[in-house]
């Protein structure tokens, strides 16, 4: 157990340490700090967020900023790995946050939440005594496809649930599957849940960024995005209105789209729209 990082870190006051999981057969990298660090307290909201190496650093900072703005004080836990860099992660993560095996492997969500579940959950109540606390999910791209299928089988794990960017083109859209089930035997979802999307997350996105694009990779990325079928916009428009249609009397659901926003700039603003949405602040 590594203690928290010295003064010289750029964000302040975090918690290092590793987590072996049983479920999963690996040991995940643990990023754990309070927005409130002088609350004699244990905190009564927890914030969990996925792809701690890409993600973590704004989640905790953007967290206490947001304490201003009546977000309140939350104990922020990022799962990573045991790397440095989010480059290094993309085997792994692909394992953890997908439902169902994909041509590049995969389909390892079960596991992982149960990990989430059955064992980071009683680590954090011991550790922090977080245990009466509220739990929040945010996960993006494939950690946004993650939460929804998180959402969508074992939906009370997490009270709220902020999805950003979901990638539904896994598995063939097979997420379309398991919320079809979900229907079929549920006629409700306790959920708080926010959903955002970039506008330019489909083929005439790709094809506008192309032209920023060095002029020798132009022609390969015209190519490459003409032949894709992957519209991430559609299929998050569609999934909220298959969510809106049941009726689900204790759904809270919001959408927001994100004008002039890519798969990697959009990020951020699901991050900061799930949290002002989930936690019922100004926006």
């Amino acid at each position: 157990m590594a203690g928290p990082t010295d003064d010289t870190s750029v964000v302040a006051d975090v918690e290092v340490s590793y987590l072996a999981s049983k479920q999963v057969g690996d040991e995940f990298k643990l990023f754990v700090a309070r927005t409130a660090p002088d609350d004699p307290l244990p905190p009564q909201h927890v914030l969990v967020v996925t792809d701690a190496q890409l993600q973590y650093g704004a989640a905790v900072e953007m967290a206490r900023l947001y304490r201003l703005e009546q977000v309140p004080p939350l104990l922020v836990v990022g799962i990573g790995y045991r790397a440095k860099y989010f480059g290094e992660t993309i085997e792994r993560r692909r394992r953890d946050l997908t439902p169902v095996p994909g041509e590049e492997g995969g389909g390892g969500a079960p596991a992982f939440l149960a990990f989430l579940a059955d064992e980071l959950k009683p680590h954090l109540a011991e550790r922090y005594r977080v245990a009466a606390a509220d739990y929040t999910l945010f996960g993006n791209s494939l950690g946004g496809l993650f939460a929804t299928w998180a959402l969508l089988t074992r939906p009370q794990v997490f009270g709220r649930y902020g999805i950003g960017s979901p990638s539904y083109w896994w598995g063939d859209r097979a997420i379309l599957e398991t919320e079809a089930a979900y229907a079929a035997a549920h006629d409700d979802l306790p959920a708080r849940v926010f959903i955002g999307i970039g506008a330019m997350e489909n083929p005439a996105g790709d094809l506008h960024a192309a032209k920023w694009l060095p002029e020798e990779k132009r022609a390969a990325a015209y190519a490459e995005t003409e032949a894709d079928t992957i519209d991430m916009v559609a299929d998050v428009a569609l999934m909220v209105s298959r969510l809106e249609r049941r009726h689900y009397p204790s759904l809270e659901l919001e959408r927001r789209t994100h004008a002039d926003e890519y798969h990697a700039t959009a990020q951020w603003l699901n991050l900061s729209w799930a949290l002002r949405s989930l936690f019922d602040t100004a926006r």
